[in-house]
This record gives structure tokens, sequence and C-alpha cells, in this order.
């Protein structure tokens, strides 16, 4: 019984990780129908300065700096597990900052910026992190 209730919860906790990934996902086709719709040139590539960061930009951006030495970490106690936990980890701060902070309706183009640009590199971590464990990550769900 213990064995199926461990099943249950990993399961659930890696259809949680990929859905924050598919989050991540339709909400950059999101903007890209924003942008068309409005026929906006809006380049999130480009580099900006934020005067204050929400708090939740905060935690996130934290988060993201642990990423190098939790793949050190792990290589070195050979623990796969500490890339399992982290990315969980990294979806679960992503979801609250995206319940909390507002992306695309940001108050100045700047933040709506640096947020898409925070929202894309939490993808591409997620998805190395998967990456590394063998664990391809969908487009689409």
């Amino acid at each position: 019984m213990e064995e199926l209730i461990r099943f249950v919860v990993n399961y659930e906790v890696g259809i949680y990780i990929v859905l924050g990934v598919v989050l991540i996902i339709n909400l950059r086709r999101l903007l890209s129908a924003w942008i068309s719709l409005r026929k906006a040139n809006f380049d999130y590539s480009q580099t900006v300065s934020i005067a204050e960061l929400h708090p939740k930009e905060k935690s996130l951006l934290k988060h993201i700096q642990e990423f190098p030495s939790v793949i050190q970490s792990a290589a070195v106690h050979h623990s796969p597990a500490l890339i399992a936990n982290y990315t969980y980890e990294l979806v679960k701060e992503f979801n609250s900052f995206y319940q909390n902070v507002s992306i695309l309706g940001a108050d100045t183009e700047n933040e709506k910026i640096f947020r898409i640009q925070l929202s894309k590199t939490v993808s591409n971590i997620i998805k190395n992190g998967f990456s590394l464990l063998g664990i391809q990550v969908p487009e689409r769900m």
C-alpha cells in the first residue's frame, strides 16, 4: 500500500510540474496572439531595468540562482532526486508568482518585458532539469 501511495504522490507531482511548464508555454503563445491582435511592436528580448521588484519576483529570482549549485550537488552526491525536488519547488514558486503578479497586465512595458523574460527563464530551467533526468517536456497538453 505504501508503494501505491508513493507512486500516486510522485505521479501527481510530475503532472504538477509539467502543467507548470505548459502554463508558461501557453503564456508565450498568448503573448504572441496579443501582439498580433494589437499589431504591437513589442520586443521581449530586449534588456530592461526595473526600479523595484515585486517580492514574488525577488523570491523567484533567488530560486533561479540556486539551479547551478543544485546541479553540482546532484552530480557530487549522485542524487538526481535533488534536481527533481528543485524543479518541483521552482514550479511551486512560479505558480505563486503567476497568481500574485500580473504579467501581461503589468503597469509598465519594462515590467511586462521583465516578467515575460523571467517566465521564459523558469521554463528553460525546468526543461533543462527534466532533460538531465531524461524526461521530455511536452509543448501542449
